[in-house]
């Protein structure tokens, strides 16, 4: 990144950091992973800044959300994976012969 889009992007940062890490706590409701989330949000801005013209928060925002979401799934898939249970909560079926 070139030092004047630097500039930029740190104003940006600290302008809108409180208000995506209100976001992002509102749809994890864990502070530690909020402040995980808007870090890759603001990551993946940073990466794209140059390309960037109409809105930059709104481009953070929906990363805040679709990050959150994503989390979301694999913690659910995880949690299958670990306790045994299949898509709707349930234990698997034992056999009777078991």
């Amino acid at each position: 990144m070139r030092e004047p889009d630097r500039g930029e992007f740190e104003a940006f940062a600290r302008r809108v950091s409180p208000r995506l890490l209100r976001s992002a706590y509102l749809l994890t409701g864990d502070l530690h992973l909020a402040q995980d989330v808007v870090q890759e949000a603001l990551q993946k801005v940073a990466a794209r800044w140059r390309t960037l013209d109409a809105s930059p928060e709104a481009y953070a925002r929906r990363i805040v959300a679709t990050t959150t979401v994503d989390w979301w799934r694999r913690r659910q898939a995880r949690a299958r994976e670990v306790f045994g249970v299949d898509a709707a909560g349930r234990p698997p079926r034992q056999s009777a012969c078991s």
